[in-house]
């Protein structure tokens, strides 16, 4: 079992790739490098009270 550490996944994320595992109860992870990405605008974003609170 490989140890993500913070800065692998920094290095990860900033060359647009993330760790998966197959399920919750799977130690096992492998690098997941999808081929669309979602790019969510931050501009106007908005978290409502509810949601906030969830926590």
């Amino acid at each position: 079992m490989v140890t993500v550490t913070p800065d692998m996944l920094l290095r990860a994320y900033a060359i647009g790739i993330f760790p998966m595992a197959e399920a919750r109860e799977f130690t096992d992870i492998h690098w997941v490098d999808p081929r669309r990405r979602g790019i969510f605008p931050l501009d106007g974003f908005h978290i409502s009270r509810s949601l906030r609170n969830a926590s």
